[in-house]
């Protein structure tokens, strides 16, 4: 750093330009020698300045008020300390009260072991009444078969082996089917199947039985408890992201079955037991497809139906991503069981 002479203006009254004192320099000698920076308290010292006593006191030193040199206390202060010690505040004019500061010290701690219990009872009560529905611990639970839109899914593996079910063609059911009254074109996923009369529905805004991530949908609701239904579905969409994981290219009977598996896992994620009943070809507007069809059986509470019929339809309609169709019914709707083959029989590739 350059010596400078920095001028002090407004503070104390000190102004104009004030000398700045620079430490004396190296005899030539020594520099010449090359001092290191270590040995800069050797030598014979400086004769401007007065030399130091390493040595210490010769008497302990004793207790007492530390000593303020030639500092004298400024009139404000000394007026602001007399004032405090007369009104019975804190004296010095330090401007707290240690006393208080006690007392603020554990209200402050007070407030914060308070603050910390409750968020330890509010973490508590949110994992008793969030936690996962496995079956084993569903006593009282709020009956609902499919998970709601923001709940995180199960996502199977990059690879699973998934025992194939014997092949054996789905039964005709014994009744007659709900009556058409239109079709549904479910131009993604690249399907056309019959839409249902009678207690079917389409989900609307108002109804709120839209499920999440399928491109067509009919649903009928078999059971209402409150404000959570049970149904039966058709639905249908390009196959998922999640099902296209463990799909097989090229092999509609491997993806079918993977994807049925999958759709099991995510869409029935409580405790059943599942019975293969069919898996079979099928053939739909010339393009090739396999059905894998279940029986699941459960209890849940509050819930009369303690199976259904749960179709898993994969179809290779030409497109870059195959359709899937997913059929279920409880058995406390057994008369409306016919819709499933009347949907899968019917079934077209969009034009």
């Amino acid at each position: 750093m350059q010596p400078q002479n920095v001028a002090l203006q407004g503070h104390g009254g000190l102004t104009g330009e004030q000398p700045v004192f620079r430490a004396p320099a190296v005899p030539a000698a020594r520099e010449a020698e090359g001092v290191e920076l270590g040995e800069l308290d050797e030598g014979p010292g400086v004769a401007q300045y007065a030399g130091v006593d390493m040595s210490g006191p010769a008497e302990p030193p004793k207790a007492g008020i530390p000593s303020s040199g030639n500092w004298q206390m400024p009139e404000w202060m000394r007026e602001e300390t007399e004032a405090n010690r007369r009104a019975g505040g804190p004296v010095g004019g330090g401007g707290f009260d240690e006393g208080e500061m006690k007392k603020d010290r554990s209200r402050t701690f007070l407030f914060a072991g308070i603050g910390v219990l409750a968020l330890g009872l509010f973490v508590g009560l949110a994992v008793v009444v969030l936690g996962g529905d496995d079956g084993a611990k569903d006593e009282g639970a709020t009956p609902s078969k499919v998970q709601p839109a923001d709940s995180p899914s199960p996502e199977p593996a990059d690879t699973v082996d998934v025992p194939s079910p014997p092949d054996k063609a789905l039964v005709k059911f014994k009744g007659t089917a709900s009556p058409v009254v239109g079709t549904v074109t479910d131009a993604l996923s690249g399907l056309v199947y019959p839409k249902f009369g009678g207690k079917w529905v389409v989900p609307t805004k108002q109804n709120k039985l839209g499920q999440s991530g399928w491109t067509g949908q009919q649903i009928m609701v078999t059971e209402h408890v409150g404000t959570q239904y049970w149904y039966g579905t058709i639905l249908s969409s390009p196959l998922s992201p999640i099902e296209r994981r463990v799909a097989t290219e090229g092999d509609v009977k491997k993806t079918a079955i993977a994807a049925s598996a999958s759709l099991r896992t995510r869409l029935y994620a409580f405790r059943h037991a599942t019975k293969p009943v069919a898996s079979q070809e099928i053939t739909v507007s010339g393009h090739k497809g396999w059905v894998v069809a279940d029986y699941l059986t459960y209890k849940r509470p509050g819930i009369k139906a303690t199976g259904e019929v749960v179709v898993t339809a994969v179809v290779d309609t030409g497109r870059e991503v195959p359709a899937v169709l997913f059929v279920s019914m409880p058995n406390t709707a057994k008369k409306s069981w016919p819709d499933i083959n009347a949907v899968l029989t019917k079934m077209k590739i969009a034009s």
